[in-house]
């Protein structure tokens, strides 16, 4: 994956968490991105199980807008080191 294509991910991920829930328009406003280019973002998420759909926003004349929601039971990992307080991390081999 290319880092154009991570920044748009990170970015689109981003405004799902942060929102808990948006549309494809509100997120390429949010992001300042092309509604194109979120749109595909969150194919790729939804292919992936990150994304899920959930309904539809309230219609203000037009078709409803989908709505759609980060899934928070996706797999992420985080690595954290923890070391003394002044002691470098190399001595804890």
């Amino acid at each position: 994956m290319d880092q154009t294509t991570t920044n748009l991910t990170v970015a689109v991920r981003r405004q799902l968490v942060l929102g808990g829930h948006s549309t494809i328009a509100a997120i390429a406003e949010a992001t300042r991105l092309s509604f194109p280019t979120v749109k595909k973002q969150v194919e790729q998420l939804m292919e992936a199980g990150e994304v899920f759909e959930q309904g539809f926003e309230d219609s203000r004349g037009g078709r409803p807008a989908k709505r759609y929601i980060y899934n928070e039971r996706f797999r992420h990992g985080l690595t954290l080191y923890v070391r003394e307080v002044g002691r470098p991390l190399s001595s804890h081999r």
